[in-house]
């Protein structure tokens, strides 16, 4: 798992999921539904649209990515086997380690 690759796109995936729950849920209270079903039909509908969004949309690939890597590469070679870590790097950590929590 390279984090310089996929966190942008989580973010970006977040936010797009975040745009269409609002605009979902704004839609179905300016037309208020009498009927559960039709409701549950709605919601049901936005719920497939954001798991298939990551399907629909491919994921983008920064520019520097190459650089980037072989960069670190270097940099983990000259430094004799210190780790550094990215504040990305780290979030992701934290953000699976939470996950991890709530398994258990």
């Amino acid at each position: 798992m390279n984090p310089e690759l996929w966190f942008p796109n989580l973010l970006a995936y977040s936010l797009q999921v975040a745009v269409i729950s609002a605009l979902g849920v704004m839609l179905l209270r300016a037309f208020p539904l009498r009927s559960p079903e039709v409701t549950l039909a709605w919601l049901q509908s936005m719920l497939g649209a954001c798991l298939v969004l990551p399907a629909v949309e491919p994921w983008t690939l920064p520019a520097t990515a190459t650089v980037a890597g072989v960069t670190a590469a270097v940099a983990r070679i000259s430094t004799g086997g210190a780790m550094h870590l990215s504040a990305q790097a780290m979030l992701i950590a934290i953000l699976l380690a939470g996950i991890a929590v709530r398994l258990v």
